[in-house]
């Protein structure tokens, strides 16, 4: 088996749809042949090369770190606000303090 990575379409391809995502198992001479999964099931497909571009996946908006900042911030300056209580008793639960 060739590596493994993802593209993406550029153009409609029955059944996929531009913006399609397949994750490449083996590069063909002409396609690509790859699993593509939908809200209808998981289906093993082969598009041509020209209409797919590679596919590079978007970095979190946040790092952990910085999204722990937030929320401390936000249970700083509101302690009693509702989401601040459902975040502690969150922590409690699954053991972050």
């Amino acid at each position: 088996m060739d590596k493994e990575f993802d593209v993406e379409l550029t153009e409609d391809c029955y059944p996929m749809f531009k913006g399609s995502v397949l994750s490449v198992q083996k590069e063909l001479k002409k396609h690509y042949k790859g699993i593509w999964s939908s809200m209808f099931g998981t289906y093993e497909m082969k598009v041509p090369k020209e209409i797919c571009k590679k596919y590079r996946r978007p970095k979190p908006l946040y790092s952990e770190v910085a999204l722990d900042k937030a929320i401390n911030k936000m249970i700083m300056e509101n302690p009693n606000s509702l989401l601040v209580k459902k975040i502690k008793m969150n922590r409690k639960t699954y053991g972050k303090n």
